[in-house]
């Protein structure tokens, strides 16, 4: 189960750039699951719907939010893993 406070530091960024989370909360909390899933096993939160590439300069571009969210919203409407929409 997702504790409320773990959303926070994700709705806090959307917020801050013009995007909500996905509508759908379920799938948002599944998502933020995965993402605390990966920090246990990585030791940080990175994107559930990408491959590590055990290169840490490499791997530090898809900690969430990652650096491609951007790019992706404004192609997309979503980022990658569908945590973020425009």
């Amino acid at each position: 189960m997702v504790i409320t406070f773990e959303m926070e530091p994700y709705e806090e960024f959307a917020a801050k750039n013009g995007y909500k989370l996905n509508p759908n909360y379920d799938a948002a909390r599944a998502i933020v699951k995965s993402l605390i899933a990966r920090e246990q096993q990585y030791g940080k939160r990175y994107c559930p719907c990408r491959k590590l590439f055990n290169d840490p300069k490499e791997d530090d571009k898809i900690v969430c939010p990652c650096a491609f969210v951007h790019s992706d919203i404004k192609s997309t409407g979503k980022c990658h893993c569908g945590l973020f929409y425009k």
